[in-house]
């Protein structure tokens, strides 16, 4: 005989008790807790946050080179576009790896 925690007052009853002898609680042994896993669905997510941010960087390092090589203003504005688009790739690409089982 073992005894168990009663889940409803958390006294410690028989696992042969088919109620709580202190509250009553009618005590089901047969449930079982499933847990859902989430990583494949943060996995998905994690692709879709990489290909946006490979997207970015690349449409930030042409248009950078486009404005350096023709004198136009705003390069500055592409480089910074493309640099974040390169670090949320990085870390997209660790988070995915760290979300693997």
């Amino acid at each position: 005989m073992a005894l168990i925690k009663c889940s409803e007052c958390g006294k410690e009853i028989s696992d042969k008790a088919s109620t709580c002898p202190h509250c009553g609680n009618p005590i089901n042994q047969s449930k079982v807790l499933v847990q859902m896993d989430t990583a494949p669905q943060k996995r998905r997510q994690y692709k879709i946050y990489y290909l946006i941010s490979s997207v970015m960087f690349f449409f930030g390092l042409i248009l950078y080179l486009k404005s350096l090589f023709s004198g136009e203003g705003g390069s500055i504005f592409w480089f910074f576009v493309g640099l974040i688009g390169f670090a949320s790739m990085i870390v997209n690409s660790i988070a995915y790896w760290l979300s693997k089982p």
